[in-house]
């Protein structure tokens, strides 16, 4: 008698595409504990099918004593032999402690329910270039129990792109899945536009669609847009002539733009770098298909000079893509040459320019020519231009008119028409062993009613000379050529002369003759030559500049006070290193200068122990000093700077009085041959001007005046 006793719920199962279950119930006939499993078989299956085809709840059931039941579900999830209808299934019931076996049959049908393919890509989306080879995998799994025969059909590309064309065959067991590749390779550049093109893989049966998937290839963008110009010279005139031609044909300059890409530009424009040439092309526009060339004509013209030499004027021409993918041309621009000849040929503009020499050459010996016959050493204005001043080394003073409207003047510089000399009101020409004049200050008095000229000489002397008068007063008259007078500053109220003499910083009363040997006439004595005077803008105190690079500060009400500003310039030796200027503005704002070029601007209300907040700082060239400076306010917190250098050179800035920084923008620069001994310069504004006067004297014996129009 077996130990094992069991039953089944169901011998017939119908099988379609959900799974089908049913229960085995056994039951413990032996006299101890035992545990049971269930396994399925189906007759004709592969003995290597597994058992992935059914699942078991419990897979085994726990050890149960005599008499006692456990129950199995059995679940049915696919069939476990393709393309039959009908399976004999054999359930088998064992245990492990047991030797006994139990068996059951149960007929498994299955439905004959027909289901479509199922298509799909295991890549949907390819980017390749032209001329580039791409396999398209496609998958395709049969989900019915009988084999199918199958085509598969790629639509939407171009069957020339398609290596074995765009139909496939198959046979796809049941249940069963298949790969195959379509191959396809893109043609040449011109031909595949860049874009996406979207594509579909179809699967049929018996001419009847059973599946579909979608996909699409993108195209990338590739090669370039080829920009050539023919010729790349051309002249106004194209042909030369030796008489003058007024009217003339543009030059015509032919451009080609190939577009040896797979992108469409479909709207190409040209721009010309060049505001002053009247410039067109024709058309102004056009679009060049993948594999087409364009063709525009560029005409330019310009508007011809009188006389000179033939100009080169260089046309940057730039093509700009509708399509910006292929960022530019190739080249990205051309630069082309447009020659422009003169109206004048050259034989007429030499034969008129030597008439015109000539008329020149005469008009200038009917001008007389006076001047200093030494180097100038300081140059002054007054507070108009009425009284202009220069002082030289042959000793005299001498003074000038200036006509700074004169044609001649303002449009050619010609230094003759700017300024006429009138007068010497001071000295003697070409006199035998002159005392040299190293500086000159010219103020009027309280009433503007009279000018006076405080001059300073090499020796030591001071003078002070009345302009209407020509009444000369000497000031100092005790002559030392080692106290050499190098700058003057005097008081808003013209009763105080302070003086550079030598090494010592005077202070004398004008009302009186100035004793030097009166020491308490000597503000101080920095055993070091002084070279820069100036005031501060409240007349409280004076600073003084000289050798070392050294400044000092001195007050001006009660007992002196004496401050050592400690070197504002730094100098690289002792005794060749001089401040060569120093000039305030009215916020206190202080403009030094030195003889090795160096020009600095100090915030003069920030300062402590003698050092000062440095605003701005800029060193000129190797062997290139700063031999003079001259300041003058525009506007509000704007002001002029000009600097005379030893290199001949005078450069105009300008800048804002800002307490916290200062920046120098270089306004003009002007050059004359020999070193500047000193400049001035003042502010013209009224209805015709709104321009700056620059006043330089130098070491070639000259005295100029120039103009700078202020816009």
């Amino acid at each position: 008698m077996s130990n094992i006793s069991s039953t089944i719920s169901t011998k017939v199962l119908h099988f379609n595409t959900s799974p089908v279950s049913f229960e085995v119930i056994v039951k413990n006939l032996s006299s101890g504990y035992a545990s049971f499993k269930v396994n399925l078989g189906a007759a004709g299956a592969d003995p290597n099918i597994g058992d992935d085809w059914y699942s078991l709840d419990p897979i085994t059931s726990t050890l149960i004593p005599s008499g006692d039941t456990t129950k199995f579900k059995v679940k049915i999830l696919s069939a476990p032999i393709l393309g039959m209808d009908l399976i004999n299934l054999e359930v088998t019931v064992s245990s492990v402690e047991l030797p006994d076996i139990d068996y059951h049959n149960v007929k498994l049908y299955i439905s004959s329910v027909v289901e479509q393919l199922k298509v799909y890509l295991p890549v949907d989306s390819f980017a390749i270039y032209p001329r580039k080879i791409l396999d398209i995998p496609v998958r395709v799994s049969n989900p019915n129990h009988y084999q199918t025969d199958v085509i598969l059909r790629l639509s939407g590309l171009d069957d020339r792109w398609l290596e074995r064309g765009s139909e496939r065959r198959l046979k796809i067991g049941a249940g069963k899945e298949r790969e195959i590749k379509f191959t396809c390779q893109t043609p040449i550049v011109k031909e595949t536009p860049c874009g996406i093109y979207p594509f579909m893989v179809k699967a049929y049966v018996r001419n009847e669609e059973w599946g579909k998937a979608r996909g699409n290839i993108e195209i990338r963008p590739i090669g370039t847009v080829f920009f050539s110009i023919t010729p790349q010279s051309h002249a106004l005139p194209s042909k030369a002539s030796w008489l003058p031609q007024f009217k003339i044909e543009p030059a015509i300059y032919r451009l080609g733009l190939k577009n040896a890409s797979n992108v469409d530009q479909n709207h190409i424009t040209i721009a010309v770098e060049d505001s002053n040439c009247d410039c067109r092309v024709i058309p102004d526009s056009g679009a060049a298909k993948p594999g087409v060339t364009l063709n525009l004509n560029l005409e330019a013209r310009k508007k011809r000079h009188w006389w000179g030499l033939k100009r080169k004027y260089p046309l940057k021409i730039i093509p700009a893509l509708s399509d910006r993918r292929l960022n530019t041309t190739d080249p990205s621009s051309h630069t082309i040459e447009l020659w422009v000849h003169p109206l004048l040929p050259l034989w007429l503009q030499l034969g008129l320019g030597a008439i015109a020499i000539a008329l020149i050459l005469w008009l200038l010996s009917l001008l007389s020519i006076k001047g200093h016959t030494d180097q100038v050493n300081s140059v002054t204005f007054d507070n108009s231009i009425d009284t202009i001043l220069s002082g030289s080394r042959d000793g005299t003073v001498r003074q000038w008119k200036a006509t700074p409207d004169h044609i001649l003047c303002r449009g050619l510089n010609w230094q003759r028409f700017c300024l006429h000399h009138q007068a010497i009101l001071f000295g003697e020409e070409n006199a035998t062993n002159p005392d040299e004049i190293e500086v000159i200050k010219l103020r009027s008095d309280n009433n503007a009613s009279r000018e006076f000229a405080f001059i300073g000489f090499d020796s030591g002397r001071v003078s002070k000379l009345n302009i209407q008068t020509y009444r000369e007063e000497t000031l100092i008259d005790h002559q030392d050529s080692s106290n050499r007078i190098l700058d003057i500053a005097l008081s808003p109220d013209l009763k105080t002369i302070y003086l550079g003499r030598g090494t010592r910083l005077l202070r004398c009363n004008l009302e009186e003759k100035c004793d030097t040997s009166n020491g308490s006439n000597n503000l101080i004595r920095p055993k070091k030559s002084i070279h820069a005077l100036t005031l501060t803008p409240d007349h409280k105190s004076i600073l003084a500049g000289g050798q070392e690079n050294d400044v000092f500060m001195v007050g001006l009400g009660g007992k002196h006070k004496v401050s050592n500003f400690n070197r504002l310039h730094p100098p690289l030796s002792k005794e060749s290193d001089q401040i060569t200027g120093l000039k305030f503005t009215e916020n206190n704002i202080l403009v030094s200068s030195d003889n090795r070029g160096l020009l600095q601007i100090w915030n003069f209300n920030e300062c402590n122990n003698g050092k000062c907040k440095l605003l701005y700082s800029s060193q000129k060239s190797q062997r290139v000093g700063i031999k003079t400076i001259a300041l003058s306010k525009y506007e509000s917190d704007i002001y002029y700077l000009a600097t005379g250098d030893t290199d001949g050179k005078i450069e105009l800035w300008s800048f804002r009085a800002n307490l916290r920084s200062v920046e120098l923008k270089l306004e003009k620069t002007i050059k004359y041959p020999q070193e500047i001994r000193s400049v001035d310069i003042i502010h013209q504004r009224n209805d015709s001007h709104n321009r700056l006067l620059i006043l330089s004297g130098s070491q070639d014996y000259k005295v100029r005046l120039d103009i700078h129009n202020i816009k």
